[in-house]
């Protein structure tokens, strides 16, 4: 401590005749000394130079262990190794030439064409009428298990159709496909033009080289459309297919109906499931 004290005010040239250039031992041992925060009130003008320094070099050293454990390849994340393997065959299905795949993540709104959603429905908008009309309960809870006996029985229909022993388990539209939650339902699989949501109205090249492949791959004996209006695009991809005698199937997605049509829900939904058993008997 001594020491210390000596070499923080005053040099003393009997022990040392350069403290910079030449330092003595036994007051290079103290000065090592000095280095305690408790007994150096400047750390910065008690600490060692050479010590400063491997202090330095050591903390460095640390950063640059630190940076290369985060950059370590074992600890990096490897997108192809993160992708869902499912997720990502889904994907290149429905990316490739723009057409219309498994892509299950993809939001639909025809939530209507699926006879089990529509159950799920009719059960939210009795509820909804019964809080709003507690007086006509019963009326509602009547109309509500009538109706949707209806519905669970041609689901049952729909099941018959699907999972007889059919050649073909593949829809091809020509056009949008607003049936997802419908083949989802039922296991079946399918190629389109546009997804269900889109408001493209021609197809790419491409877009119609694919599907004429694949009419020509899966052996489907027809092709689906929806509207009029893109009927012609399923004629062309027909045309260009290997069987140019391929009838052309019409499916009802209830957005153009109108009260004229005088067509229930159910009705529609019949007519569509005549449709789907032609198409894959």
């Amino acid at each position: 401590m001594k020491h210390c004290e000596d070499h923080e005010h005053a040099e003393d040239h009997e022990h040392a005749e350069d403290h910079e250039h030449t330092e003595d031992p036994e007051h290079a041992e103290d000065h090592e000394h000095c280095e305690n925060h408790e007994h150096c009130e400047d750390h910065e003008h008690c600490e060692d130079p050479e010590h400063a320094e491997d202090h330095e070099h050591a903390e460095d050293h640390e950063h640059a262990e630190d940076h290369e454990h985060a950059e370590d390849p074992e600890h990096t994340e490897d997108p192809e190794h993160t992708e869902d393997p499912e997720h990502t065959e889904d994907h290149e299905h429905t990316e490739d030439h723009n057409h219309e795949g498994h892509y299950h993540s993809e939001a639909d709104e025809h939530i209507w064409l699926s006879l089990k959603i529509a159950v799920q429905a009719c059960d939210i908008i009795a509820d909804s009428l019964i809080s709003l009309d507690e007086e006509n309960a019963n009326k509602y809870i009547q109309n509500l298990e009538s109706y949707t006996n209806e519905l669970k029985e041609l689901d049952e229909q729909y099941e018959t159709v699907t999972e007889h022993d059919y050649p073909n388990k593949v829809l091809i539209f020509g056009d949008r496909f607003p049936f997802r939650y419908l083949v989802d339902d039922y296991d079946l699989d399918y190629y389109a033009a546009f997804t269900g949501c889109s408001t493209d109205a021609e197809a790419s090249f491409e877009t119609i080289v694919f599907l004429t492949e694949k009419l020509n791959e899966t052996n489907v004996d027809n092709i689906c459309y929806i509207s009029d209006n893109s009927k012609e695009l399923a004629e062309t991809i027909v045309k260009n297919s290997d069987n140019k005698n391929r009838p052309l199937i019409q499916f009802n997605s209830l957005e153009t109906i109108s009260p004229k049509d005088n067509l229930s829900y159910l009705d529609v939904m019949k007519a569509n499931l005549v449709a789907l058993e032609e198409v894959i008997k």
